[in-house]
């Protein structure tokens, strides 16, 4: 079995290597607010029409962050090049955090969740392996992480409860290519 899982993984690199030739690939570290990676590190891999998928992770209020997602780049050829994004993510949680939340102590922790997020944007090419990428879009949490609070009642508890909740969500990054 293990045997298996070797070669599934040598396979499976190889066959990325093989394709991502004459590709354009981009790293972008980046954050924001209810994107599917929180603050961290995304790789992604477009064709000459702009259509590609993306691989990220970072952390986030509510944990470690990994997402999957695709991207299409209208523009590719121009400056400024208007995207649309969906990405899927899955947070592991956290441990107990005590702390001071709008000026109210308490301790809280959230469980494990997943989302999927829709979004729009743009991406302004600097120089062609260096990008400025802003999307505005909607996260839609499909597991919604438990959130446990301790002595939290009043501004705390509202915000850490937005954290957790659907809604709005930006994202803003710095792409290079390479």
């Amino acid at each position: 079995m293990i045997r298996n899982m070797k070669a599934a993984i040598v396979a499976t690199a190889l066959l990325l290597v093989s394709v991502s030739h004459g590709l354009d690939n981009r790293i972008k570290f980046g954050g924001g607010y209810k994107n599917p990676t929180g603050l961290g590190l995304e790789y992604s891999l477009y064709n000459d029409r702009g259509l590609g998928g993306l691989v990220g992770v970072g952390i986030w209020m509510d944990g470690i962050h990994a997402a999957l997602g695709a991207r299409k780049y209208f523009l590719n050829e121009k400056r400024f090049n208007p995207l649309a994004e969906v990405a899927a993510y899955y947070s592991t949680g956290t441990p107990w955090i005590s702390g001071s939340f709008n000026g109210e102590k308490g301790e809280f922790r959230f469980g494990s969740g997943a989302g999927l997020n829709l979004g729009a944007g743009v991406r302004w090419n600097i120089w062609r392996m260096l990008g400025l990428q802003w999307v505005l879009g909607y996260q839609a949490k499909l597991l919604e992480p438990d959130l446990e609070m301790k002595s939290l009642v009043g501004d705390g508890k509202k915000s850490l409860e937005g954290i957790q909740a659907s809604g709005i969500y930006l994202e803003a990054g710095l792409q290079i290519g390479f």
